[in-house]
């Protein structure tokens, strides 16, 4: 499985949640950040675990994922990235620019869309078995 859990900001799917794992092996969880328009890192980029760079899911396990966004100034790299595993925070970032400066668009910095949308790889790769991902407990809130 790749990209799980896709987070809109600005018209876009930016943030998107992703579990990395081969074979039978456990699954790394990443913060994949794609068309951002106002970050030094560029408008595509991922974020990995850096306060618990080990954590991982464990295959046919239940695990809790939650996940704390907060945007940016436009055109300042003050946006927040969060996220916790079975109730360990294992990533903070705090200079994200999820939104450009120049952007006059209405209600470019709110959060708009939530989609759950397991997808493996790219057009050209070739699903090695069949896989399944269940989900429980479905919550978003905001302010």
């Amino acid at each position: 499985m790749n990209k799980v859990l896709h987070l809109w900001i600005n018209g876009g799917s930016v943030v998107v949640f992703s579990a990395q794992g081969q074979t039978t092996n456990s699954i790394a969880p990443q913060m994949r950040l794609q068309n951002i328009e106002a970050d030094a890192r560029g408008i595509s980029f991922n974020l990995n675990p850096n306060l618990l760079p080990t954590a991982r899911l464990i295959r046919g396990q239940w695990h809790r994922v939650e996940i704390l966004l907060k945007s940016n100034t436009p055109g300042v790299q003050d946006g927040e990235v969060d996220w916790w595993l079975d109730g360990v925070k294992i990533a903070a970032y705090t200079d994200v620019g999820f939104v450009a400066s120049g952007n006059v668009t209405p209600g470019a910095v709110n959060w708009q869309q939530v989609s759950w949308n397991p997808t493996y790889g790219g057009p050209a790769d070739v699903v090695p078995a069949n896989q399944y991902m269940q989900i429980d407990q479905f919550y978003i809130s905001g302010k």
